[in-house]
């Protein structure tokens, strides 16, 4: 079984509730879905982002004072 198949039968079944329940989808929901992953993927970016300002310089700083460390300055 395809995706198309697939798509096909889920969209026999939510037409089937709806006239069952008269319950219609609402395609602002999805919308409203779309919105919240979008600011969650931003969110996942600016995270990412601050952790590479942060973790570079602080890894840098790290390894210059392990070489102090070594060379016993």
């Amino acid at each position: 079984m395809d995706e198309n198949a697939v798509q096909v039968i889920v969209d026999k079944a939510f037409r089937t509730y709806e006239a069952e329940t008269g319950l219609p989808r609402h395609n602002q929901n999805m919308g409203n879905f779309e919105k919240l992953f979008r600011l969650a993927n931003r969110g996942i970016g600016i995270m990412l982002a601050c952790g590479f300002l942060i973790g570079i310089p602080a890894a840098i700083a790290s390894v210059l004072e392990i070489v102090k460390f070594a060379r016993g300055h």
